[in-house]
């Protein structure tokens, strides 16, 4: 009868494993022994107890795919701390979600706004002007012998730094008033502010041709110079603009420029 009870298993209804009698849970896959009727030790199994002891210790190193992870002898995973590790998880997943910016929110879309500054949306070109530069463009339009309103456009619009259309307004006007010194001077600014210096210092020229005790047209040219790299050439024209008259506001400017330099 002893041996008989020996011989007796409790064999886990999950995954086969033969427990030894008094085993509360399955050594192989965790699982509850406690209503499992023993029954005979397989005779198939033909194995020692230290090498079903074996056996054990080698099902411990790979995962249950039931249960998804290893169990040790004795252990059974109750509800509440499954929920317990549930939770544990959930709490992990949020905080490496959250370290790796999906819970940042999005940048906001901006539109452009009619009263930002100018710098802010054109690179210095001045939008707000833009209503009064179509209106005077529309009276030209209109009456195309205007031509102080068409000087005018050219004024704006080198005030408001739209230099390309400013220059094919002056040169414009240009065509039937050629003999405007200040205008050439007017024209060749643009120029400047384009950085075609060449350009620039070509339409200077011409307002001294027109007028050649123009001062602005004397300073002009020394700043064009030495944006240019014509340091002694600049020089040389301020010290002409300084020689026209010297306590001006622009033979004072000229000076300075001659000692900064």
């Amino acid at each position: 009868m002893s041996d008989k009870l020996n011989n007796n298993v409790l064999k886990c209804d999950v995954c086969g494993e033969e427990n030894d009698l008094g085993t509360k849970a399955c050594v192989s896959c965790g699982a509850d022994l406690s209503n499992i009727t023993p029954t005979e030790k397989s005779p198939e199994s033909g194995q020692t107890e230290q090498s079903n002891s074996n056996q054990k210790e080698s099902n411990s190193d790979h995962p249950i795919n039931k249960a998804g992870r290893k169990k040790k002898e004795g252990q059974s995973l109750s509800p509440v701390r499954l929920l317990y590790i549930g939770l544990t998880l959930a709490v992990i997943g949020l905080l490496l979600l959250y370290g790796s910016g999906t819970f940042d929110p999005l940048p906001k879309v901006t539109t452009p706004n009619q009263n930002t500054s100018f710098q802010q949306q054109h690179g210095g070109v001045d939008l707000s002007k833009l209503e009064e530069i179509n209106q005077l463009e529309k009276i030209y339009q209109a009456n195309p012998n205007d031509h102080q309103t068409l000087l005018q456009l050219a004024h704006l619009l080198g005030d408001s730094r739209f230099f390309d259309k400013a220059i094919e307004k002056y040169t414009q006007y240009l065509q039937t008033h050629p003999n405007e010194a200040d205008v050439w001077v007017d024209l060749g600014v643009c120029y400047f502010e384009k950085m075609d210096y060449a350009k620039a210092i070509e339409v200077m020229n011409k307002a001294l041709e027109l007028n050649p005790t123009h001062q602005i047209a004397h300073f002009n040219l020394g700043i064009i110079n030495l944006s240019a790299g014509n340091h002694d050439e600049a020089i040389s024209w301020w010290e002409k603009t300084a020689a026209l008259n010297s306590e001006s506001e622009i033979g004072k400017r000229a000076k300075e420029l001659i000692n900064q330099h």
